[in-house]
């Protein structure tokens, strides 16, 4: 009877560690791999993998020159003009809010908010314990308190303005690519309002010690996704949200199919769908790409930006009513947080 009773107790202890074993696993899991990184002052989030994937080997030469010219290249693109340009910290003793010179106290559209985050930005710096080719860098890391003030009280009541500061290490200097208005979802009310941005991060690596100093190139990271704003009659429009996800240059275009508006049309639309649309004309400008197309139903507009790492990434969904373009949410709801650039792409991850 003993030697039943103690062989129960091992099994029953052995089944309880395995339990153990297996809920720790689960919620290493959940909390730390799947929690979207603060980097350059946003959530970073990673990008699922098609389920739906070709493998495609072999092009002839020109082809290769035309997809590596595309895919494997950094931008060619000239940066957004920005409004405001940052000039210089005000003295070190300086209290909140810090208001940059030349900058307004209240933001007045979603539009200059924005515009004011990315030229504090880009006159910022995080490089200390990094290689960047000289002793400073722009202003160093006295910027970063006026564009912590831009941000709502949502942010900052869960990131501190030290935090803010050092998911900016290895930066030496940002640049704002592309900034569009984004989808909307229905019911979003009139004081938020989102936007597609793409940005370009000049970084530096990790000085070593004992290395020899400027031996270590610099590089550029890209960068895009969604900043949400949102405005009160107090304080204007703020950043309430930056969303990002890193682009990727040595997978495409040899896996998949989703990384061109021509395949993504004629996959999802037509073949999952069963739309059977025919493209009528193309506008492209700046790498903002504007495709008509139609049914024997309808008329239809799709808008896609072309990415520094040559995908093409959609933004808008319209059809034709009344001869006025009206946007809609044609994709399906899983489809539409895959292949399309909103802020239903960072929700509830």
């Amino acid at each position: 009877m003993f030697i039943h009773i103690t062989n129960f107790r091992k099994k029953l202890l052995g089944v309880l560690l395995v339990t153990i074993i297996l809920v720790t696993i689960i919620i290493l899991k959940s909390t730390y791999f799947n929690e979207s990184q603060i980097i350059i002052g946003a959530f970073i989030h990673s990008e699922k993998e098609s389920k739906y994937e070709d493998d495609l080997y072999e092009f002839n030469s020109n082809k290769s020159y035309e997809l590596d010219e595309r895919f494997q290249r950094p931008s060619k693109l000239s940066s957004v003009k920005l409004k405001y340009n940052f000039r210089r910290p005000k003295d070190k003793g300086e209290v909140p809010p810090y208001v940059a010179e030349g900058f307004p106290t209240i933001y007045q559209t979603p539009e200059d908010v924005i515009h004011g985050y990315y030229a504090i930005l880009k006159s910022a710096a995080n490089m200390m314990g990094y290689e960047g080719g000289c002793g400073t860098i722009a202003w160093m890391d006295s910027p970063y308190p006026y564009a912590y003030r831009l941000l709502s009280d949502d942010i900052k009541d869960n990131i501190t303005l030290e935090e803010f500061k050092d998911s900016f290490k290895g930066t030496g200097a940002m640049n704002l690519l592309h900034l569009e208005p984004a989808y909307e979802p229905t019911n979003t009310p009139d004081s938020i309002k989102y936007y597609f941005t793409e940005v370009e991060a000049l970084k530096g690596h990790p000085y070593k010690k004992g290395e020899t100093y400027g031996t270590q190139p610099n590089y550029f990271e890209y960068y895009y996704g969604i900043v949400t704003t949102e405005y009160n009659k107090k304080d204007g429009w703020k950043i309430k949200s930056v969303d990002y996800l890193p682009e990727i240059y040595l997978c495409h275009p040899f896996h998949g199919w989703n990384y061109d508006y021509d395949s993504i049309i004629g996959v999802i639309y037509n073949n999952w769908y069963g739309m059977d649309l025919k493209i009528d004309n193309t506008d492209i400008e700046n790498n903002y790409i504007q495709v008509y197309a139609s049914n024997q139903d309808n008329e239809y507009k799709f808008d896609f930006i072309r990415l520094t790492n040559g995908d093409d990434v959609l933004l808008h969904e319209y059809i034709k009513e009344n001869d006025k373009w009206k946007e809609v949410s044609i994709l399906r709801p899983d489809d539409e947080k895959y292949y399309k650039v909103s802020i239903l792409k960072f929700n509830n991850e």
